[in-house]
């Protein structure tokens, strides 16, 4: 309650500022396509264990998100469970780390570091192999 009290006249004062008549700005598609748009989406997916079962050794999150950042320009990362069937025929579960990142454009260039940088993990992480994904189509380098 009392967070709530203290930040009332802030969100005030920012409404009065954004809506000076109070009410809500409506946004249509049309004046959507008039906002900066970034088309493509790069994602890196962070392997958490190796093949033995061990962690993998921390930093290649925020590698990835460092190389991710200078090529486009910001990166993010969430944390998701990635599901696949062993031979066995058991249900192997691993937490992973998506890194991605939206961009104007894709380069070859980009895409050429982003690869370079997967082969490294891939074999740093002792990988069977690590996936990237691009524009919604999964590659496994």
């Amino acid at each position: 309650m009392c967070c709530r009290r203290e930040v009332g006249p802030d969100l005030q004062r920012i409404r009065k500022t954004h809506f000076p008549h109070g009410g809500k700005h409506t946004m249509s598609r049309k004046e959507l396509k008039n906002l900066f748009k970034l088309s493509h989406k790069v994602s890196v997916y962070v392997p958490t264990l190796q093949q033995s079962g061990e962690a993998v050794k921390d930093g290649w999150v925020e590698t990835t998100a460092a190389l991710l950042s200078k090529l486009f320009g910001g990166s993010t990362s969430s944390d998701c469970v990635g599901y696949w069937i062993l031979a066995s025929g058991k249900l192997q579960r691993e937490a992973v780390k998506l890194v991605f990142s939206y961009a104007e454009k894709i380069t070859d260039d980009a895409v050429d570091a982003v690869y370079q940088h997967s082969l490294s993990m891939k074999s740093a992480c002792n990988q069977e192999a690590v996936a990237i994904e691009i524009d919604g189509e999964l590659y496994f380098v």
